[in-house]
């Protein structure tokens, strides 16, 4: 019995830690609902300034929103292995 008592913390500890990561899982699925909601709609406001005539793609507007303007985006793959000897 007092074996019992003694490791009632642990036990109810551990109880209350997956209660909290069945929670954790049950928040996430409903924030992952929420993104694909808000991200749609993101998505909407960027097209919509990509197909600005005065903005676009190559605008402040753009750039402001953390993209990178197509002028100064590089193109092109480059793999630089190492410096030739020579």
């Amino acid at each position: 019995m007092e074996r019992r008592a003694r490791a009632r913390p642990s036990l109810d500890s551990r109880a209350r830690i997956a209660e909290l990561e069945a929670l954790l899982v049950a928040e996430r699925a409903v924030r992952d609902e929420a993104d694909r909601v808000s991200m749609r709609a993101t998505r909407r406001v960027v097209d919509g300034v990509m197909g600005d005539a005065e903005e676009g793609a190559d605008g402040a507007l753009y750039e402001a929103m953390g993209f990178v303007r197509l002028s100064e985006n590089r193109r092109g793959l480059v793999r630089r292995v190492g410096r030739r000897k020579g």
